[in-house]
């Protein structure tokens, strides 16, 4: 990556007037100062708008651009559409990036020249910034090989904390009918390409949890929807490295979702659930895609429901305890379930 090459950083904006100015304080106080910050104000009711007119009349590099409410993924595709650097990156309005984040990034990318440069991340509940200068000199930046990137969690699940050639990404945008999971989404459509990935061994994001944040809601009608999402670009993909990877996806999101159901669901949301594993297993018998090996395993976890959630359980024992939850607090609504052991 050549140092004058422009990033694109795109945060989309909804009501966090009170986190905004520390997240592009952080990020216009970056020591890789060729930006473009896409700020996409999503609808807010509070004084983003106000903190955005103020910061793009102060730094020619903020682009504000103020919309209609329509979701995280849709201001983020307005990003995706608007940005012109040769890499994007992806932050959330209230968290804030390390002075030497895109830097160091695109010192990886340098390195590398890969398709994606991911950092570390720090999860915090704290207001302060605290930042530890970093010597270039000890960082290490490790190539990822493609058959190893689907056992990377924060490869699937996350989009921000990391530099993605924006010719790799060229043509792919967030769905829009998903309001849980976007970023998992995103993420397997990214991996479908095959990207060149590379990992930095330094700690260059601070994701800040507070209790309201979107990503504690999750309904499970939007779990359902995910699953849907996976069905159909099943469909549409014409590589069987792109339809295997998206029938795997939908079969795990679908078992989770029947296990889940057990406890959070309605009767109608169970049987729609039921009804997408009943087509992914069709699915997975007809394509003959997944090794024979993973194909016994995902039909066994089909069959017996049970022997999934013991899967489940060992490998995440606090599930017993979200189980006990539940439970009590179907019990409570009057509508406890028993669960299948």
């Amino acid at each position: 990556m050549k140092s004058e090459s422009r990033i694109s950083v795109i945060i989309p904006i909804y009501n966090t007037a009170a986190y905004l100015p520390r997240c592009l304080d952080s990020i216009l106080n970056s020591t890789y100062q060729n930006l473009e910050v896409l700020c996409i104000n999503d609808g807010s009711t509070d004084e983003s708008a106000a903190i955005l007119k103020r910061y793009a009349t102060e730094d020619s590099r903020v682009i504000a651009v103020n919309k209609a409410n329509a979701g995280v993924s849709s201001a983020r595709n307005t990003g995706l559409d608007l940005a012109t650097g040769d890499f994007i990156a992806f932050v959330d309005s209230d968290d804030w990036v390390h002075p030497q984040s895109f830097e160091i990034l695109a010192w990886g990318q340098e390195q590398t020249e890969a398709d994606i440069v991911i950092g570390k991340y720090s999860i915090t509940a704290e207001n302060k910034q605290k930042f530890k200068q970093i010597d270039l000199k000890t960082v290490e930046v490790t190539a990822i090989p493609n058959a190893d990137a689907m056992k990377i969690g924060q490869l699937k699940s996350l989009v921000w904390g990391r530099l993605y050639k924006r010719s790799s990404i060229s043509g792919l945008r967030f769905e829009n009918g998903l309001k849980w999971g976007e970023d998992t989404f995103f993420s397997i459509c990214t991996l479908s390409n095959n990207p060149n990935i590379a990992l930095v061994d330094s700690e260059l994001y601070y994701y800040f949890q507070r209790e309201t944040s979107s990503t504690r809601i999750l309904p499970f009608s939007s779990k359902l929807a995910l699953v849907r999402c996976y069905l159909t670009y099943y469909g549409k993909s014409e590589s069987d490295t792109q339809r295997c990877l998206y029938l795997k996806q939908g079969l795990k999101q679908a078992l989770a979702c029947r296990y889940t159901g057990m406890f959070e669901a309605t009767g109608e949301e169970q049987h729609e659930c039921s009804m997408l594993l009943e087509q992914c297993k069709e699915k997975l018998r007809e394509s003959n895609i997944v090794g024979k090996k993973e194909t016994l395993v995902y039909n066994a976890f089909i069959l017996v429901p049970a022997l999934y959630r013991l899967f489940r359980i060992v490998d995440d024992p606090t599930l017993l305890q979200w189980e006990k939850n539940m439970k009590r607090k179907k019990k409570d609504n009057g509508t406890c379930m028993e669960v299948e052991n």
